[in-house]
């Protein structure tokens, strides 16, 4: 049973940029933890003799054609729009302003 530490997630965090609040370490820690245990019981599934089931029968390809369809008309879509310039959407700037 592997268990995963708080420094663990921490490194895992610092790797990804992400920031933890202490809680959501604690939270983590746990959380991850029992996926992990999780897969140890599976893991303890006795599979011998079981077929693998990765072609799931004879079935024909789910996926529709790829086939260009007419595009929506920019007037059309920038008609909804509350406010717009040159052609483009306008939104309100809100990066730094702590909004």
């Amino acid at each position: 049973m592997l268990k995963l530490s708080k420094a663990d997630i921490e490194a895992i965090a610092d790797k990804s940029r992400f920031y933890l609040a202490e809680t959501e370490k604690d939270d983590l820690t746990e959380f991850l933890s029992n996926i992990l245990d999780y897969f140890d019981k599976i893991d303890d599934v006795d599979t011998e003799g079981a077929e693998p089931a990765a072609g799931m029968g004879d079935a024909d390809s789910v996926m529709r054609d790829d086939v260009a369809l007419p595009s929506l008309q920019r007037d059309a879509i920038l008609g909804n729009a509350a406010y717009t310039k040159d052609g483009f959407f306008c939104v309100p700037y809100i990066w730094g302003t702590g909004k």
